[in-house]
């Protein structure tokens, strides 16, 4: 298995996180014993806006320097929204979004584009956001196909957060280069085992992705009279922390991987508010410590010492 920084974790994704040029989080990733990085498709790090051609060998020639592996590039899709202002163009302006992360993808020799599906609309119906997903998808497949890049779609976005959801819409979608970047956390706030997700997915995955979190349940009696409800109602707080600190037992999605001869990419991400802070420092310390405890729970997975 090999261990990939996602650049998000240096990025301004939620607020008080440091954030970094891509070059040092290139050189962090180097430094802290990652095998490679992930690079997300948006600034301030590997926006297709901003690499021209030189930008682009430039990018590719400095991550081979540090001996790694550029593992995937992450795209934020959304194609389940547009209903608002159906006279906006804006399928085609996340289908374009794509289509140059796919070039991007292509010039820096990276094999793999995360996609994700799209994040739910209440108030549009649910089967219209799905046959926007896939029909916007499988055009963006056409894409791919012709630049041998792979989409990994994640189990991340409402509308394929659950596993099954996310191979119902790679069956519709019918491309074979549509595949899975599978979510550890996201399996288990589904409720699912992790060795039923990873079974059924089997073969279609080509990524996967790392973090922790603890949750906390919170009980309210009578709720405060705006809402116009009595009784009891429980909400969870979810907070990251470095893995081996939160509740996605490692060893186990190891072992569920190991079943199905998965043994490519783990990335580690810190993109929602970690324990200790958005300081470089803090960063630091839960990056290397997440490394460390995913590389022993890989060991033990593998019955080694």
């Amino acid at each position: 298995m090999k261990f990939i920084l996602h650049s998000v974790s240096y990025s301004p994704a939620w607020k008080g996180q440091t954030a970094l040029p891509l070059d040092r989080v290139i050189d962090k990733a180097a430094q802290l014993g990652f095998d490679g990085i992930e690079l997300i498709a948006k600034r301030p790090h590997a926006s297709p806006l901003d690499l021209n051609e030189e930008g682009r060998k430039r990018l590719k020639e400095t991550i081979l320097s540090k001996g790694l592996d550029l593992a995937c590039i992450a795209g934020y899709q959304d194609f389940s929204s547009g209903l608002d202002h159906p006279d906006m163009a804006h399928f085609e302006k996340e289908l374009l979004y794509l289509r140059e992360t796919v070039r991007l993808a292509r010039d820096l020799d990276c094999p793999i584009v995360r996609i994700y599906s799209g994040f739910l609309r209440p108030q549009i119906p649910f089967e219209d956001q799905w046959n926007w997903c896939v029909q916007y998808i499988r055009e963006g497949a056409q894409f791919a196909e012709d630049h041998d890049v792979i989409l990994a779609l994640q189990n991340h976005s409402e509308i394929t957060v659950h596993y099954e959801d996310l191979l119902l819409m790679i069956r519709e979608i019918g491309s074979s280069v549509v595949k899975i970047a599978l979510d550890a956390p996201y399996i288990l706030k589904t409720g699912e085992p992790y060795e039923k997700a990873i079974t059924a997915a089997g073969s279609l995955i080509v990524y996967s992705t790392a973090s922790d979190f603890i949750q906390h349940e919170v009980a309210f009696h009578n709720a405060p009279s705006t809402f116009k409800l009595t009784g009891y109602y429980t909400l969870k707080r979810t907070q990251a922390v470095p893995v081996g600190e939160g509740q996605i037992d490692y060893r186990r999605y190891f072992r569920a991987l190991k079943s199905v001869g998965y043994d490519s990419y783990m990335a580690y991400e810190i993109c929602t508010p970690i324990r200790g802070g958005g300081s470089e420092a803090n960063l630091d310390r839960c990056a290397s410590l997440s490394l460390a405890n995913l590389r022993r729970a890989y060991r033990e997975a593998q019955g080694e010492k």
